[in-house]
């Protein structure tokens, strides 16, 4: 497939591929993903993805750190695999955007294997420009979950890879504001790994606002405000009037009851 600033190419996989082969596949573009289903017994249903950065390892990601990829390649069970090839060769700083942006865009519908969606530091050295990385990121995530997810989507409502990915999923399919304890609740709902710790309430704070909408480049998939000093968190697709209507239309039904 050809985009106006990139190249991808989409390979369906017929046999299993061993860890060796799956990380030399993806060194032919810059950005890679793996897709199929998780090898976990609670997770072969779910359609399963993990993106990276195919690049040489620099002192920034040294030769170590393909004992967190090959643990991630293991969990997945490969159908298809993805390769991303610019058009001309990106700033490193705009490459990590890029990546987080694609990895937070299928974190909505995928069960992505990565742990690491942000990107603070490249987003504060690129500036103003990081936004327009990010925003093409998105792009590569839409057209891959088209063309090489085929479509596939895990219902919205379901545990994700890390707790602040669930928390955002919670979020969204709540379409209305929700406070920290009914994001908590939900969460257990689902019957994974909850929060815990002695600050429970602050560590959904900091992951709904600060790593979610305050440290990334591109528009943030949830949004928050205060009422009477309470922090609310909604979707970015609800206007914010409407998403604190319906938080406080439910609170009265609920009151009511």
């Amino acid at each position: 497939m050809n985009l106006p600033d990139a190249q991808i190419r989409i390979a369906d996989v017929a046999e299993p591929l061993s860890t060796h082969d799956s990380w030399r596949a993806t060194l032919g573009g810059h950005l890679y993903l793996l897709a199929g289903t998780g090898t976990e017994p609670s997770s072969r249903d779910r359609v399963t993805g993990y993106a990276g950065i195919s690049e040489a390892p620099t002192s920034g990601r040294p030769w170590a750190s393909l004992t967190h990829w090959v643990r991630n390649a293991a969990a997945l069970d490969i159908d298809t695999i993805a390769l991303v090839t610019l058009r001309s060769e990106p700033d490193p700083d705009a490459l990590r955007v890029i990546e987080c942006a694609v990895i937070r865009h299928l974190n909505r519908t995928t069960y992505m294997l990565n742990t690491v969606t942000a990107a603070p530091t490249p987003s504060r050295a690129l500036g103003d420009s990081a936004d327009t990385y990010a925003a093409f990121g998105q792009l590569l995530a839409i057209v891959l979950r088209h063309h090489a997810l085929r479509g596939r989507a895990n219902p919205l409502l379901s545990p994700a890879s890390t707790l602040r990915e669930t928390a955002i999923r919670v979020v969204l399919a709540s379409n209305s504001a929700l406070d920290t304890t009914q994001v908590l609740s939900r969460i257990t709902a689902l019957g994974g790994p909850g929060y815990t710790g002695n600050s429970i309430g602050a560590t959904v704070r900091r992951d709904l606002t600060q790593r979610e909408a305050g440290l990334n480049a591109g528009q943030p998939r949830v949004l928050s405000t205060h009422l009477k000093g309470r922090c609310l968190y909604y979707p970015n697709h609800v206007p914010r009037r409407t998403a604190v209507a319906r938080y406080l239309d439910a609170a009265s039904t609920h009151a009511a009851s």
